[in-house]
């Protein structure tokens, strides 16, 4: 009789790459290939550069997940564990960091480069720093598709969408400081919405000021962004011009196109995911909670 093998934990599993999770990640990078390619001029150098960013950024965010975090799921969320979320807090933590960098960049340069300059202007290498907050959300939206958590359909849209956006971003020839402003505060802002999961359960279910204060920083932090998604949106659909642009140029372009269009996709998604909280948040005394590990297993595995 041969000898079996050593099980292996699941909770050790850090990638789990199915084909259809396959499929996906290679359509990320298609998407963003045709951007580089047939919608800008960007050279194969600087194209293999940010491929390697954001290999690098996944990496990283793919080796948080040996943390070891409780892996159970969230009552009522059954794709959506603690883990997950603790995760996306340490990616959005990070996001948090390079927009204060940014930030304190812009303060010590003011004099040099005025802030509506910076909105406008177009990505260039000289905005580094402005493109890593580009790297990282198109990292961590496709290293979510070799993590062992199977993605929901709608969250698959929402990556693809991001992936697309970014990837746009990256190559923009106007408004690229606009554009990395709502990247930025978009992913900064939804730490409020895991912050409502991991921070009850991570000091023991905390108190109602607690959870009511998390929610409702949630509520007032996400409307303010859907504020800014909807102002840099319409800047983009109004107001940006490239500078080298004759004034007979069509308003049409495909980067104008393409952004209102993203941006009114993923402020959608966004804005019904709030509009399902709210009677939660508003009208009941919510208190989100683990499943027991049992019930938890079962549900991962229908």
């Amino acid at each position: 009789m041969a000898a079996e093998g050593p099980s292996i934990d699941p909770a050790m599993v850090v990638v789990s790459l199915s084909l259809r999770d396959g499929f996906f990640v290679l359509l990320c990078v298609a998407i963003l290939l045709l951007e580089w390619n047939l919608g800008s001029n960007v050279s194969l150098q600087e194209q293999g550069g940010f491929l390697m960013y954001i290999a690098a950024w996944a990496g990283l965010f793919t080796l948080f997940s040996l943390v070891p975090y409780d892996e159970r799921l969230f009552d009522g969320d059954a794709a959506f564990s603690f883990k997950c979320a603790a995760l996306s807090c340490m990616q959005q933590i990070i996001m948090i960091v390079i927009g204060v960098l940014i930030a304190l960049n812009l303060q010590r340069e003011k004099e040099d480069i005025p802030f509506a300059e910076w909105l406008n202007a177009a990505s260039s290498p000289n905005m580094s720093l402005e493109r890593h907050v580009h790297f990282v959300c198109i990292a961590a939206m496709i290293k979510d598709f070799w993590l062992p958590d199977d993605l929901a359909s709608t969250f698959i849209l929402h990556h693809l969408a991001g992936t697309a956006g970014c990837g746009m971003c990256l190559v923009l020839p106007a408004g690229f400081g606009a554009a990395t402003l709502n990247a930025c505060q978009a992913e900064s802002t939804s730490i409020l919405y895991n912050f409502m999961f991991v921070l009850p359960v991570a000091v023991g279910g905390g108190g109602k000021v607690l959870r009511k204060s998390l929610q409702m920083c949630y509520m007032v932090g996400m409307l303010a962004s859907h504020a800014i998604g909807v102002a840099v949106g319409l800047s983009f659909a109004l107001y940006l011009v490239v500078p080298s642009a004759s004034p007979s140029a069509p308003w049409w372009t495909w980067w104008r196109v393409m952004y209102v269009v993203l941006s009114v996709l993923i402020l959608t998604f966004r804005v019904i995911g709030q509009i399902i909280y709210t009677p939660k948040i508003l009208f009941s005394d919510w208190n989100p909670v683990l499943l027991p590990h049992a019930e938890s297993k079962d549900k991962k595995q229908e």
